[in-house]
C-alpha cells in the first residue's frame, strides 16, 4: 500500500470560499508476463476529510485493468479498462466504464558531461 497523493482543494461557494481535503490510497500491481507483455491492474480510492465532509468521507472509486506491449526499448503500447465510481452527492451517484489506449515514450537524460 503506498499513499500516492494528498489533494487540498479550494471549492468556491457563492456565500463564501470553503477549504476541503481529499486523500487519495492507490493500491497496484504490474505483472511482466514475458520480455514483452505485461499485466496491471490498480484500485484508487479517495477520501475526504476535514469540517467540512458532511457525511461524505468516500468520494469515488477507479478500478483499473490493463495492458502493455513492448514495442521497442522506448515505446510501449497500453490499452485498459477504468471502472470510475463517483458519489456527486446524497442523491446522485455516477459509474463510467472508459477504455484507456496509450503510447508512452522513454527519453533517455544524460546529465553527465564528456
Amino acid at each position: 500500500m503506498r499513499l500516492s497523493h494528498l489533494n487540498f482543494i479550494l471549492v468556491n461557494n457563492s456565500a463564501k470560499s470553503v477549504i476541503t481535503n481529499r486523500m487519495r490510497l492507490k493500491f497496484s500491481i504490474k505483472r511482466p508476463l514475458n520480455n514483452y507483455f505485461s499485466i496491471s491492474c490498480s484500485n484508487t480510492v479517495f477520501l475526504n476529510f476535514g469540517k467540512v465532509v458532511n457525511n461524505r468521507f468516500f468520494n469515488q472509486n477507479r478500478g483499473y485493468f490493463g495492458m502493455e506491449f513492448r514495442i521497442s526499448q522506448n515505446f510501449i503500447f497500453t490499452t485498459g479498462y477504468l471502472n470510475q465510481f463517483l458519489v456527486l452527492n446524497e442523491k446522485q451517484i455516477e459509474n463510467n466504464h472508459t477504455l484507456i489506449i496509450g503510447l508512452k515514450h522513454r527519453v533517455a537524460i544524460d546529465n553527465t558531461k564528456k
